[in-house]
């Protein structure tokens, strides 16, 4: 029983309008489905592994980082070429994007952080290719995300000891292989100052699981004394959700079907 990589990502967007043009019209991910309080953004017909959420918050409380927060979303590229492309893409629309680490880092209208990054695994691309961004250049699906944690034995405990994570590098890194895709979970040591556990417009990360296998990771779940927490439900998959130790808020999703095509999505993404 594996998790096989990340199913999506959450987000909670003050501005659904902006929200929608960095995603769909800036990153080129295509609007896939809509649904009451929600609207979905990948790779259409393909398996999770590269979906967002956007749930609209008009007026939600400015964003503040602290242990538990998610805050960076990782995305492959398919080669230096690919990432010399987006370079000059956003450059082109006025973005400056911080490349002090051989990868590209930009900052979305809620304030997550997105790192892009050549595909360091052999997964299957999830390639979601539009009218200004061509194939060969098209992200390749998330490669994963990053949090700020203190608890880190506690989270190795879980992550590592219990669900099938492997701890690599300086040990705060954690990424899980699954029966076809790979993801990883960074921690980062948080900001002083106050901290916020949870917080910040980053609702949770949801990692995949087997339709059959997913009674049995809720039995494992709460077999390690974490409680879950209710998620607004889909009509495409099921999932449980909880805190890791260091506050990450995690969901465990079920692959389900693709979304088979793309949509026509005004600019609410809820309306």
């Amino acid at each position: 029983m594996r998790l096989d990589g990340i199913h999506h990502v959450e987000i909670q967007a003050a501005d659904a309008s902006a929200s929608l043009g960095f995603y769909a019209g800036l990153l080129g991910l295509k609007p896939l489905r809509r649904e009451p309080g929600r609207v979905w953004l990948g790779a259409p017909g393909g398996p999770p592994g590269n979906l967002v959420s956007l749930s609209p918050a008009p007026g939600a409380a400015p964003r503040r980082t602290g242990a538990g927060s998610v805050h960076t979303i990782i995305w492959r590229l398919g080669s230096d070429r690919a990432l010399a492309f987006w370079r000059r893409r956003l450059a082109g629309v006025g973005v400056a994007p911080a490349p002090d680490f051989g990868g590209l880092r930009i900052v979305d209208p809620d304030g997550v952080g997105h790192e892009l990054v050549v595909d360091p695994s052999d997964d299957e691309p999830l390639c979601t290719p539009s009218a200004d961004v061509p194939l060969p250049f098209a992200l390749r699906g998330i490669e994963g995300v990053r949090a700020f944690g203190r608890e880190l034995v506690a989270t190795a405990d879980l992550l590592a000891g219990r669900l099938g994570f492997d701890l690599e590098g300086d040990g705060r890194v954690f990424r899980v292989r699954g029966y076809a895709r790979s993801a990883s979970l960074v921690f980062d040591e948080p900001p002083g100052g106050v901290v916020a556990a949870g917080t910040g417009p980053v609702r949770h990360v949801a990692w995949t699981c087997g339709a059959d296998e997913q009674a049995a990771w809720r039995q494992r779940v709460i077999g390690l004394g974490a409680r879950l927490f209710p998620l607004e439900a889909s009509p495409h998959f099921r999932s449980i959700a909880f805190r890791e130790p260091s506050g990450v808020p995690f969901a465990i999703s079920t692959a389900g079907p693709g979304f088979e095509a793309p949509v026509a999505v005004g600019s609410e993404a809820g309306g």
